[in-house]
Order: C-alpha cells, then structure tokens, then sequence
C-alpha cells in the first residue's frame, strides 16, 4: 500500500507542474496559433532573398520573376534591356518598407511598363500603367510604405483583374 500511495503522490505532483506550466505559458499559447500560421501562403523573405526567380501570382495571371535585392540592382532595374518577355518581369525587394526608397524611375529604359507596389503583406497598395520611358527623370512612388515593387511589360496586368487592395502570392 505504501508503494502505491507514493505513485499517487508522485503523479499528483506532476499533475500540479504541468497545471502550474500552463497558466505560466498561457499567453504565449493563446498567440501560438497566429504565429505559427501568420503568412502560412508566403514564402518567407529569407527564403527569397537566397532565390533568383519566383513564381508570383497577381490576379488571374502568373508572372515569372527575377528578384532584385541589392541596391546596385534596386537601382538599375530593367534599365538597358531591350524588351521584357510576356508573363515575366522583375521583383524588388527592399531591406526596408518605405515610400521613398521604393521610387521608381525610367531612367535608360526602351519600353513602357505597369508597375505594382506592395505592403509587407504583399497587398497592392499602388498601380501605375503605361509608365513611359520619357517620364524620366520623373520618379513614381507608392502611396504607402511598400516593401516590394514588381514591374511588368504595358498591358501584362490587362485581363488579371488585380485592383488595390488585392493580395499577390509568391509561389
């Protein structure tokens, strides 16, 4: 009987720990959730950072990408490239989400362009069509901090049915 009621008293005492560890944990449990699934759809930063070309979704229509991280890139662009091919264009990913250091321009460029700005969340937040190469030195910016712009040949965003406020998935 005594070997018994040391098991009880053993488990009992475990029960309390365990009881004991979740009304500590409890506000890191109850943002478990939205953690663990915030952006479940994205592909991390990180990750992108590290890829050359990505897949993006805008609207009904799917882009082939190539990604642009470093300042030296951010800044040229598409510039001196004679033509985009149809559903591709380019990513720009800037270290930080801001309305001035996301500016484009059409500095050295041959051919006009829809460029789409988006939030952290990878949300439309701007559009601009039809931007022409003789505007430069003129720079377009968003109308928020964005953290990402993705430029496409004219008219590549007809038919996508992509409007502000639409979400774009990286895949």
């Amino acid at each position: 009987m005594r070997h018994s009621s040391r098991t009880l008293m053993a488990a009992f005492i475990i029960v309390i720990i365990i009881f004991a560890g979740l009304i500590i944990s409890r506000p890191f449990i109850r943002n478990l959730p939205q953690k663990l699934f915030a952006n479940q759809n994205f592909i991390d930063d990180k990750v992108l950072y590290e890829k050359k070309r990505i897949d993006i979704q805008i609207g009904n229509k799917r882009i082939h990408a190539e990604i642009v991280t470093d300042e030296k890139d951010l800044q040229k662009g598409l510039s001196g490239r004679p033509y985009l091919e149809n559903e591709t264009g380019m990513l720009f990913i800037f270290p930080r989400a801001s309305i001035n250091d996301s500016g484009i321009w059409m500095k050295d460029m041959s051919f006009p362009l829809d460029v789409l700005w988006l939030d952290k969340n990878r949300t439309v937040i701007t559009i601009v069509k039809d931007m022409e190469p003789g505007t430069y030195p003129q720079v377009f910016y968003p109308t928020k901090d964005a953290s990402y712009v993705i430029e496409l040949s004219k008219d590549e965003l007809s038919g996508s049915g992509i409007k502000v406020g639409d979400s774009v998935d990286f895949i």
